[in-house]
């Protein structure tokens, strides 16, 4: 399985740079890796329900008086994972809000459907292949000075973003499916009307 730094050395190689002993290093690359390695790598997992960082869970209810409410018109507040990413929906279909690190619904009992931030040891390969191309595509100015290498590594990174999702789509279950057709159905929106 690989780990953060295999990751950021398959990028740096895909750029022609030498690879990094360890992300402490005071070079420009384990810089460039220490700035925004983590933030690539938890865009990229939030940005598609990725099969294996889906997670289900009860979250737990809490209680907050009126005036600590972060959001009116639901009955129940609850408290979100501490490693979630984004919220799919909840397994009822209720509708609900966040608000920073909570969800305000009116489901009583809310099952959630999120994506969490996995470690590198649960990537698969597709999305290991994705998030080295991202990282080579965001570093390859500073490490290189070439903007033709940073274009040829944002298309790479692109076509992989596709490929991984094709991949990742044939093993997502049904029910992912069903809930994000819910919250992908266009909606009426008074705010958006002239």
């Amino acid at each position: 399985m690989p780990s953060s730094l295999e990751v950021v050395n398959d990028g740096l190689v895909r750029l022609g740079v030498p690879p990094l002993a360890s992300l402490a290093d005071q070079s420009a690359q384990a810089i460039a890796a220490q700035s925004i390695y983590e933030t690539i790598a938890k865009s990229a997992l939030a940005e598609h329900p990725w099969s294996f960082a889906l997670r289900e869970e009860q979250l737990p209810k809490l209680v907050i008086s009126d005036e600590d409410k972060r959001n009116y018109g639901f009955d129940y507040v609850y408290q979100l994972p501490s490693d979630y990413l984004r919220v799919i929906g909840l397994r009822s279909r209720d509708e609900y809000r966040l608000a920073g690190d909570q969800l305000y619904t009116n489901d009583k009992e809310a099952f959630t459907l999120y994506v969490a931030n996995v470690t590198e040891a649960a990537w698969p390969s597709y999305f290991v292949k994705l998030v080295s191309f991202q990282f080579a595509a965001a570093v390859a100015i500073t490490l290189t000075e070439q903007t033709s290498r940073a274009d040829l590594m944002y298309r790479l990174a692109s076509e992989q973003r596709r490929t991984a999702r094709n991949t990742d789509s044939q093993q997502t279950p049904p029910h992912v499916f069903d809930l994000m057709r819910v919250y992908t159905r266009r909606t009426y929106n008074p705010l958006t009307q002239a």
